[in-house]
């Protein structure tokens, strides 16, 4: 796992999982840190493998003919027959009940994993958390050319094993929107508990990277990508180097993202073009610590808590995790306008929120709140207290359980029908067994409601065979047996019926099974139902 916003949240429920009792797996591609959990490593999961960045390419990058599509079928097909076997080995082999599957499933950068992934779902029929970070359609490079939509058109599967997991309204919204799948709301939250200080292992941080302590160091916990306006914070460092005369330090902790017409190229001109002091710290941080003789991997916290102040100049979608680590370390933040910002200002959340260009004002604003102490205490102050009320992880604690719970009450009224059907009686639907949380989804009222249309339209059909020539007589239910006493006659006999018989409990489910259907071919209703009504 490496400090970017997927793993970092990944690890939060992960750290929740084991809290709570859980054996807890790790399958991946690639790990960026050394974990002691059972894992499953396979390079084809990796979206970075060059075979999947082939099919990727092809599938996104160009349109493609009828020879392109037959030979991306091809390799598409190859890959999800070698991730599958090995990947459902490991987890039937370690009898594994639930999946959580980050940000994978509505994504595109592995359409081989996500397919196989949808498969061994269905097939094993597992139970499924599946979180969305970012959906495909979100991003153009995925919608550009249509080569597959009905591959796409699948994305994200909306298969019942599936609890869907999106992280703010706007992701939730879109899902209903274009995939009819409704989802549950968890932001990105933060372990208070977990917090880290400034202790032995982190007071050299700013030595270990060159900066002084009157140097202003300004963080932005990003990867190199063009959704992450790096361009932004190198422009803020250049003005902020203006107005204080000093040489300040830019440290970016993410790994770059390589696409064509590189990005990070571009980056590193800009740089020696604006003769700024900008570290790329991701191969000495990383989401935990780690000692490797003399060297030190710092944590990203360590890199949060020797920060003056905080940049997140986004220009993509998603949750903004940087958001809730800067208002947790009590660091200001200066952020752009992004989709789900408001969510935060809404709550009482106070940054300094920049245009697409950083002007004298914004430059203004962010050197207050570093040299204005009592400024600076009342924002992290606030911000802190909103963190407390809603983005502590605890919440996780609720929203794992009654997820786990209606996989559990599911089963368990599987394996009671299955019991039932076993010895030839109907169980009617356990009712009391089924906890509000469920009865209040979407899904269980809109079948509720079918079944009393069902029954309905049933009602009125008997209606009309019952008085066909529209009389005004009032149409009875038939005395006598129901037809739950009518297939329940069996129960009648008993094992003592038997005794003393060889082999008395075949003999008993053998007589039993021919007393049903003997009960089952008696008229009962027809007779009734037959009975002349009019006059005499």
């Amino acid at each position: 796992m490496f400090a970017d916003s997927v793993c970092v949240n990944s690890q939060k429920w992960i750290d929740k999982f084991l809290e709570m009792g859980f054996d807890v797996h790790l399958l991946y591609g690639k790990i960026g840190v050394k974990s002691n959990l059972p894992k499953f490593e396979l390079a084809e999961m990796d979206y970075k493998h060059s075979e999947i960045r082939a099919i990727k390419r092809m599938a996104f990058d160009s349109n493609l003919d009828k020879a392109g599509i037959k030979a991306f079928d091809i390799l598409l097909n190859n890959l999800i027959s070698r991730i599958k076997k090995p990947l459902r080995k490991y987890i039937e082999d370690n009898k594994i009940d639930y999946l959580c599957v980050e940000d994978i499933l509505g994504g595109g950068k592995n359409l081989p994993l996500i397919l196989t992934l949808n498969k061994i779902i269905s097939d094993l029929k597992i139970p499924t958390i599946g979180k969305h970070y970012k959906l495909f359609w979100d991003i153009n490079y995925f919608t550009k050319n249509l080569n597959i939509p009905k591959i796409l058109n699948q994305l994200p599967s909306n298969s019942k094993k599936i609890t869907h997991i999106t992280s703010n309204s706007i992701a939730q919204k879109s899902l209903v929107e274009k995939r009819n799948i409704s989802s549950m709301m968890i932001p990105h939250l933060i372990n208070l508990k977990a917090m880290q200080e400034l202790d032995e292992f982190n007071k050299e941080f700013r030595k270990e990277f060159g900066i002084n302590n009157d140097q202003i160091l300004i963080l932005q916990p990003t990867k190199i990508s063009r959704t992450k306006g790096v361009e932004k914070s190198i422009k803020l460092l250049q003005e902020i180097n203006k107005a204080t005369k000093k040489d300040n330090v830019l440290m970016i902790t993410g790994h770059p993202v390589y696409h064509r017409g590189n990005y990070f190229e571009e980056i590193v001109k800009r740089i020696n073009k604006a003769d700024v002091n900008v570290i790329f710290a991701n191969e000495k941080i990383s989401l935990k610590r780690q000692q490797n003789g003399d060297e030190k991997i710092f944590s990203i916290w360590d890199a949060y808590i020797h920060a003056d102040i905080i940049s997140f100049p986004t220009t993509g979608v998603g949750f903004g995790n940087p958001v809730i680590e800067s208002m947790t370390y009590k660091k200001p933040l200066i952020v752009t306008k992004f989709e789900n910002l408001q969510s935060f200002i809404d709550k009482g959340a106070q940054f300094v929120v920049v245009d697409q260009s950083i002007n004298q004002d914004s430059v203004s604003d962010i050197c207050e709140l570093i040299f204005d102490k009592k400024k600076r205490k009342q924002v992290v102050e606030n911000n802190f207290k909103i963190i407390k009320d809603s983005y502590d992880v605890d919440i996780l604690d609720e929203k794992i359980t009654s997820i786990i719970k209606s996989y559990e009450t599911e089963s368990l009224f599987r394996w009671m029908t299955r019991q039932a059907r076993r010895v030839g009686r109907y169980v009617p639907h356990p009712e009391k067994l089924i906890p509000e949380f469920i009865k209040g989804r979407p899904r269980y009222r809109a079948k509720q409601n079918n079944r009393n249309n069902n029954a309905n339209h049933k009602q009125d059909s008997t209606k009309l065979l019952a008085n066909p020539k529209g009389t005004a007589q009032q149409n009875k239910k038939p005395k006598g047996v129901s037809e739950h006493d009518i297939l329940g006659e069996y129960d009648k006999l008993t094992e003592a019926e038997f005794s003393g018989k060889k082999d008395s409990s075949k003999d008993f489910s053998d007589k039993k099974q021919d007393r049903r259907n003997n009960i089952s071919k008696k008229p009962v209703y027809k007779k009734k139902l037959g009975k002349k009504t009019g006059p005499q």
